[in-house]
C-alpha cells in the first residue's frame, strides 16, 4: 500500500516552485520573527508572522501538487487559514511601519473570515484520517475539486476561493490608501523604505488579481490561486533580501503623523528652534521613549536618537536642551532614573543588587547610576531603597 502510494508521488515544475518558495518563506518568516533588532521590531515581526503563515499555506500546496498530503491528510485544508491569516498580517505590518498602529483588541475583528472558515470546515478538520483519505484522492484526481472546497458545512463548493480573493483586494485597497497618504517630503532623507513598501504592495496584485480574473472569465482556480501568490511571496522575501535596511530594521524612515516616533522635517538650524517644531518633536520624543524605551540600551547615543526623530545630530542636541533644559546624557540618565524608580516600586528589584538595577536601567556601571541617581531624586540609590523598604540596598 505505501509503495503504491510512493509510486503516485509526483514532482512538477509547479512542485518544485512551491517547494522553493516554501523554503524561503519560512526562512524569512524566522528571520523577521526571531532576529529583529529593537527597531521596529514589533512590525517586523507581524511581516515575519505573514511569511509563516504563507509558508504554511504554501507547504500545503506544494503537498497537494506531489500528492504527498496522502501521507499527511490532517493537513489538508489548513493552509486556508493560514492565507486567511496572512492577508491581514500584510495590512497590519504596513499600518504598524506607515502610522505607527500597532495590534489591539480591535485588530481581533481580522480574524473572522479565518474564524468563520474554522466554523465551516471544522467538521472536515477534526475528521480521522481514514475519513478524510478517500475525499482528498478524489480531489488529487481533479485538481479543480481542490479548489471547489466542496466539504465544508455551511458554504456551498465554490465559494470560498472567490470569497477569498475579494478579501484580498480589499486589504490591498487599503494598504494602498495607507501608502497615498504618505508625506513623501517627510521620509526623502531615505525613501528606501517607501521604496519597498511599494515594491511589497505591488506584488501582492498576484495574491488576487490573477485568481479573480480566472474567476470572472469561468475558468479553472488552481494555478491562478496557487502559483501567482506563490510567486508574489517568493519575491517579496527576495527584495527583503536586497533591501537589508527592511529585513533587520530602518530608523527614521516611516510615516510622519502625530502617532509616530518622528516628527516633522526638520527646519533650518537656528539658535532657537520654532515653537511649532519643538511641539511635535516633542510629541514624538516621548512616544519613542515610552513605546521604544532606547534608553535601556547603555549605548545609545545622540546620532542614534537623531536617526530616531529624523533630524540631524545637531539639530537633535539643540531640540533636547531647548525642549527639556537638560542636555542629552543628563536627559537620557533622567528617562533611566524614572524608569529604575517604577522598578523598584513593582519589586522587579527586590532580588538585584545595586549592579543588577543599574545594568537593568541602562547604565554602564554602578558608580554612573549611583552618581545620576542623586542628581534625580537627591538621594543615593542606597538611601532610597533603605527608606522604601528600611533595609539597606547589596
Amino acid at each position: 500500500m505505501l509503495q503504491n502510494m510512493l509510486m503516485q508521488v509526483i514532482y512538477t515544475p509547479a512542485a518544485i516552485f512551491c517547494l522553493i518558495s516554501v523554503v524561503l518563506s519560512l526562512l524569512t518568516g524566522v528571520v523577521l520573527v526571531a532576529f529583529s533588532p529593537n527597531v521596529d521590531k514589533k512590525a517586523n515581526r507581524l511581516l515575519g508572522a505573514s511569511f509563516l503563515a504563507f509558508g504554511i499555506t504554501l507547504t500545503v500546496i506544494y503537498l497537494i501538487y506531489t500528492r504527498l498530503i496522502l501521507f499527511c491528510p490532517h493537513f489538508y485544508r489548513i493552509g486556508n487559514v493560514c492565507w486567511l491569516l496572512y492577508i491581514p498580517l500584510s495590512y497590519l505590518y504596513v499600518r504598524a511601519t506607515a502610522k505607527r498602529e500597532y495590534l489591539s483588541w480591535r485588530d481581533l475583528i481580522h480574524l473572522l473570515p479565518m474564524l468563520y472558515y474554522m466554523i465551516d470546515y471544522g467538521p472536515f478538520i477534526f475528521q480521522s484520517a481514514a475519513a478524510k483519505v478517500p475525499l482528498i484522492r478524489a480531489d488529487l484526481d481533479n485538481l479543480n475539486l481542490a479548489s471547489s472546497f466542496r466539504q465544508g458545512w455551511l458554504l456551498p463548493a465554490n465559494v470560498h476561493v472567490p470569497v477569498r480573493t475579494v478579501i484580498a483586494a480589499f486589504y490591498w485597497i487599503l494598504q494602498v490608501r495607507i501608502l497615498r497618504g504618505i508625506d513623501k517630503k517627510a521620509i526623502s532623507p531615505n525613501p528606501v523604505w517607501l521604496r519597498w513598501q511599494y515594491i511589497y504592495t505591488a506584488l501582492q496584485l498576484l495574491l488576487f488579481l490573477p485568481a479573480l480574473i480566472s474567476f470572472i472569465a469561468g475558468q479553472s482556480l488552481v494555478w491562478p490561486t496557487t502559483i501567482p501568490p506563490a510567486l508574489g511571496v517568493l519575491l517579496s522575501a527576495v527584495t527583503l533580501y536586497l533591501y537589508p535596511q527592511i529585513l533587520y530594521g530602518i530608523k527614521g524612515n516611516q510615516y510622519e503623523s502625530t502617532s509616530s516616533h518622528s516628527p516633522p522635517p526638520a527646519p533650518k538650524t537656528r539658535s532657537q528652534l520654532e515653537e511649532g517644531f519643538v511641539k511635535q518633536s516633542t510629541l514624538a520624543l516621548e512616544r519613542l521613549m515610552e513605546e521604544s524605551k532606547p534608553f535601556l540600551n547603555s549605548h545609545y547615543s545622540l546620532k542614534e536618537l537623531a536617526e530616531d526623530l529624523n533630524m540631524p545630530s545637531h539639530q537633535a542636541s539643540a531640540f533636547i536642551n531647548q525642549a527639556t533644559g537638560k542636555n542629552f546624557n543628563d536627559y537620557l540618565n533622567h528617562q533611566r532614573i524614572q524608569y529604575c524608580l517604577e522598578f523598584i516600586r513593582t519589586g522587579k528589584a527586590d532580588n538585584l543588587n545595586m549592579n543588577g538595577i543599574s545594568q537593568q536601567c541602562g547604565f554602564n556601571n554602578r558608580n554612573t547610576f549611583a552618581i545620576a541617581f542623586k542628581k534625580v531624586t537627591g538621594k543615593l540609590p542606597s538611601e532610597y531603597m533603605t527608606g522604601l523598604e528600611g533595609r539597606p540596598m547589596r
